[in-house]
């Protein structure tokens, strides 16, 4: 027999005919068992058996392996790679390669009563659109703002004021830790003419964070019923978006603009990859069943307006901040709102970061206790396709 060691890189060899010899009397004797085969086939065809149930094998070419859903009722949007273009394919159950569109619990928000505009002590805010006029729709990164985190009332109040500025708040980063505290910031946001509700997404098991939309009842409305998070089966994106529908509230329905808005947090060490998963995303949302053809992708992206359209290079999108940095810090660009350039014809082009920072004159210590990120923002007609507003009828 050899035996071959590591020895300065030589190998050593030994050589003994006795030897030999008995250990092939013993592989006779061993070979005439029949014990151990069948053990072997037995151990073969359970790890068979085991294999075909949980796992399924898709490709000619290119075999790949994917696990079975653990529900084989779940619809799924699948997507496809040719020529290097993402393109959706037509749907199906059980699709490998997929992000399947979770449905989201919720239950309506108690506002809380006697919140009025009369000393409200909220921080000034840029005057938002009178009723009737534009939609104005932001995102903002809060940077793990919750009851943990808050040191005073004042960053509380911070937070209600930003809201309060806006039609529909996507917002990422939120641990609400206790359960009355998404309902007492949508409250304290409620004053002056305005009514906040909100919609939750399930809370990450491992960061504690939730992805969350504030909307003025009284600006759009929304169907609970179509909340969704887009799962990952295969865990290519750390945190699930979460997809909600509005419509315009002003407008007659006939003529009011709806939309969808995907909600995205993608982790800065990931940005990368997780990045390159966004035209799927997008793929999988726009071919949900609603046939809703105005979709905002909306977020933490934590990449630039330049990387982020780059990468969705397969539809002429749009980014509505450019080239401005969106943290308190004033170095980088991080979040942003994209939409189709052609589908969505209601965006008017109007678009910014609110700086919260230098508008309330806040220190960065004061500022980073409410988020290190900044709201962007923009601005949308509220009737279907685009008909401008307040400058003539039938104007587009």
């Amino acid at each position: 027999f050899k035996t071959n060691r590591s020895d300065r890189g030589q190998g050593v060899a030994f050589s003994s005919p006795s030897r030999h010899f008995i250990m092939s009397h013993e592989s006779a004797i061993r070979s005439s068992n029949p014990i151990p085969r069948v053990l072997f086939l037995l151990c073969l065809a359970g790890g068979a058996f085991y294999f075909f149930k949980h796992f399924e094998i898709h490709g000619l070419d290119r075999l790949t392996v994917h696990s079975k859903s653990a529900s084989g009722d779940a619809i799924q949007v699948p997507y496809e790679v040719s020529d290097g273009a993402v393109t959706a394919a037509r749907w199906r159950s059980n699709a490998s390669n997929s992000f399947a569109l979770t449905p989201v619990s919720t239950s309506p928000v108690s506002m809380a009563a006697g919140a009025t505009a009369a000393g409200s002590g909220l921080p000034s805010l840029p005057a938002s659109n009178p009723a009737g006029r534009y939609l104005k729709i932001g995102t903002w990164a809060l940077g793990g703002f919750g009851p943990d985190k808050i040191q005073s009332a004042e960053s509380f109040d911070r937070v209600a004021a930003v809201i309060q500025g806006y039609d529909i708040l996507a917002v990422q980063q939120l641990r609400a830790t206790q359960r009355d505290f998404v309902p007492q910031l949508a409250a304290r946001a409620s004053v002056g003419g305005r009514r906040f509700d909100f919609l939750l997404g399930p809370v990450h098991e491992a960061s504690g964070e939730q992805l969350a939309f504030f909307f003025d009842t009284n600006r759009v409305v929304t169907d609970r019923t179509q909340l969704y998070t887009v799962a990952d089966p295969e865990q290519r994106m750390s945190h699930d978006p979460l997809v909600g529908w509005f419509r315009a509230a002003e407008p007659p329905p006939e003529i009011a603009w709806t939309f969808s808005i995907v909600n995205v947090r993608i982790e800065l060490p990931l940005a990368r990859q997780e990045t390159a998963e966004l035209p799927r995303i997008l793929a999988a949302v726009t071919r949900d069943g609603r046939g809703e053809d105005d979709c905002l992708l909306l977020g933490l992206f934590q990449a630039d307006d330049v990387y982020v359209t780059a990468t969705l290079r397969q539809a002429p999108l749009r980014a509505a901040i450019k080239a401005s940095p969106t943290d308190i810090f004033a170095r980088h660009q991080t979040s942003n709102i994209i939409y189709h350039n052609t589908l969505t014809s209601e965006a008017i082009g109007r678009a910014g970061v609110y700086d919260f920072l230098r508008r309330e004159n806040l220190s960065l210590a004061d500022a980073e206790q409410v988020s290190p990120y900044l709201p962007v923002w923009a601005e949308f007609s509220p009737r279907e396709g685009g008909e401008l507003v307040g400058v003539g009828v039938g104007v587009n």
